[in-house]
C-alpha cells in the first residue's frame, strides 16, 4: 500500500476487485467444488467403468460375458451413479463442467463393452480427459475461494487504505444485475493535503 501510494499521481485513483465470500461467483464455487468431491471421491463412476472394462477381458484371470451376473451387476452399480450424476448437473450451476464429465464417462461406458484391444486405450484415454476436467475445474475453483474475501478481511483492507493515507470514495458491491452480487469493489483517492506544516509533513512521509 505505501508503495501505491509513492507512485500514484496527486490526481490519481485506485481500485480494488474482489471476490466476495457471500457472492455468487464464490458461492457457487464451493458448491462445484463439493459436487466434484462427491462425484470424484464418492461415486467413482470412472474406477466402476475400467472394472467392467477389465470384467469381460479375455486377458484376465476370470473373463465374464457381458450376460454374467457379475456384469450386469456392475453394469447397473454404474448407470445408477450416472443417474446421480444427471441430477446433480440439471441442477448446477455448472452443468455445462459436469455434463461434459458425464459424457465423457457414457463415451467411456460404450467403449468398456467392446472388444479388448483398441477399447482398453479408448477407454483409458477418455477417463484420462474427464480426470482433467475434474482436476482443472477443482483448482480453479479452489483459487477463485482462496482469493474471495469475507468481512473481516475487507474491513482490514479498507483500514489499511485508510492508514496508507487513501480517501475511500467507492465501497460498493458489483452487481451483473440488480440484487445480484458478483464481488465488491472499493475505489480510493489520495487524501487532500492539509495545510501548512501537517501537510508539508505529509508530502515528506506519506501515510
Amino acid at each position: 500500500m505505501p508503495e501505491i501510494f509513492r507512485v500514484l499521481s496527486p490526481a490519481g485513483k485506485m481500485a480494488f476487485i474482489m471476490h466476495d465470500t457471500e457472492g455468487e461467483l464464490a458461492q457457487n464455487a464451493l458448491e462445484t467444488l463439493d459436487d466434484c468431491k462427491t462425484i470424484n471421491d464418492i461415486i467413482r463412476c470412472d474406477e466402476l467403468i475400467l472394472q467392467l472394462a477389465d470384467l469381460h477381458n479375455p486377458a484376465s484371470n476370470k473373463p465374464e460375458k457381458p450376460g454374467s451376473e457379475a456384469y450386469k451387476a456392475l453394469l447397473d452399480k454404474i448407470q445408477a451413479n450416472m443417474n446421480i450424476i444427471q441430477s446433480i448437473c440439471s441442477k448446477h450451476p455448472e452443468a455445462w463442467i459436469l455434463g461434459e464429465y458425464r459424457s465423457r464417462l457414457y463415451k467411456a461406458l460404450q467403449e468398456s463393452q467392446k472388444a479388448p484391444k483398441q477399447r482398453d486405450i479408448n477407454v483409458e484415454s477418455m477417463l484420462k480427459k474427464t480426470r482433467q476436467v475434474f482436476t482443472t475445474t477443482t483448482e480453479v475453483k479452489e483459487d477463485l475461494v482462496k482469493a474471495s474475501l469475507n468481512k473481516k478481511e475487507r474491513k482490514h483492507l479498507l483500514s489499511m487504505i485508510k492508514q496508507a493515507g487513501f480517501q475511500i470514495t467507492e465501497d460498493r458491491v458489483l452487481e451483473q444485475k440488480p440484487g445480484t452480487n458478483w464481488g465488491m469493489m472499493i475505489a480510493a483517492k489520495r487524501k487532500p493535503p492539509a495545510k501548512g506544516p501537517l501537510g508539508l509533513l505529509r508530502k515528506i512521509l506519506p501515510g
